[in-house]
């Protein structure tokens, strides 16, 4: 695992700016993001199975199975990021990136699961690229997390925060 520079210095404490409270928001919404990336990456594992009874001939299947397994940890996904309640500046980006990421995979899993009913060849095809789209989109996401923040003013604590 690579750690930037910015969060070495951020977690010993030595980004001018950035004092001990900072520090503390900053790797508890790191520790809270990561929380619902990794309900999303769930969601994705179903997603990707469901690639592959897709590409065997059964899409009915994949399509189940997106229905059944997928319903559950996508709703959690997209609940944990609309509760998380970020407390510093670069938590809060975080927290636009994951809802958007949660809800919109949602949406194209509506559509997969649509397209792949249909059993019309360019719809599927049509959407598990969309869904690759989003899994980069995903990968994006989770690069910046393990970057952390990257200068000091990104863990200012918010002004509505209650700092807990």
């Amino acid at each position: 695992m690579m750690v930037s520079r910015a969060l070495l210095l951020l977690m010993l404490g030595l980004l001018p700016g950035c004092g001990r409270g900072g520090m503390a928001s900053c790797e508890q919404d790191r520790r809270q993001a990561q929380a619902v990336l990794e309900k999303d990456k769930r969601v994705a594992r179903i997603s990707h199975e469901a690639d592959q009874l897709a590409l065997q001939g059964r899409p009915r299947q994949a399509a189940d199975r997106i229905e059944a397994d997928a319903k559950i940890p996508m709703d959690e996904a997209i609940s944990a990021a609309k509760a998380w309640k970020p407390q510093t500046v670069w938590g809060a980006e975080r927290a636009k990136d994951l809802l958007a990421l949660t809800e919109q995979r949602r949406q194209r899993l509506t559509a997969y699961v649509t397209a792949l009913r249909s059993e019309q060849l360019t719809k599927v095809v049509e959407q598990m690229e969309l869904q690759r789209d989003l899994e980069k989109q995903a990968l994006e996401v989770e690069k910046t997390l393990s970057a952390g923040p990257q200068t000091a003013d990104a863990c200012a604590i918010l002004p509505d925060s209650t700092g807990q």
